[in-house]
């Protein structure tokens, strides 16, 4: 046979073969797919109600009272102490309580650490009571963060970082006291 020959036989026979491959996927209608039209709903689970119990306030009744009482059980209104507003007007550092949007004072506390060791925050904490000042303990992410304050002005919480720098050399931050 001739060599032009050979090559078209070889050619169409490459051709037939590639149809026989592609012929099923271009014209295969897959298989027959039916929609049910009945559904199955699985059972409503069981909700079982939880109860909350009420929050015990730590501060009883008698000790909320402070000073003298009234024969109606109000507190008695004294006279304030002249010689403390004038101290208090005249003092550039005091400044008006700032009400946020909930109608709380803004405060300001000092963080001074933030410890995954709940001891360490406990020892740092207990060193600064110690040195008078009013720290506490917050817990949050898993770490037990030591915070000095609250203060009413920015003012006085920086003076307190202040302190605290110059006393521990420790570094803290000023941060919103959120109750």
């Amino acid at each position: 046979m001739k060599q032009t020959l050979r090559q078209r036989l070889v050619g169409a026979l490459v051709l037939i073969a590639i149809g026989a491959i592609l012929w099923p996927v271009v014209f295969d209608e897959g298989p027959a797919r039916t929609i049910s039209r009945d559904s199955v709903i699985p059972a409503a689970p069981a909700i079982e109600p939880v109860v909350i119990e009420p929050l015990i306030n730590p501060v009883s009744s008698d000790s909320a009272t402070f000073g003298p009482l009234t024969d109606e059980g109000l507190p008695v209104e004294e006279e304030p102490d002249q010689e403390m507003l004038t101290t208090l007007a005249e003092s550039p550092a005091v400044a008006p309580a700032v009400i946020d949007a909930q109608g709380l004072p803004e405060a300001w506390s000092v963080q001074v650490g933030a410890f995954s060791s709940q001891a360490n925050a406990v020892g740092l904490m207990q060193k600064l009571q110690t040195a008078g000042f009013k720290a506490y303990l917050r817990e949050s992410d898993g770490l037990a963060r030591v915070l000095v304050g609250p203060k009413l002005t920015k003012m006085g919480a920086a003076a307190d970082l202040q302190a605290i720098e110059l006393a521990f050399e420790l570094r803290g931050r000023l941060v919103r006291y959120a109750p």
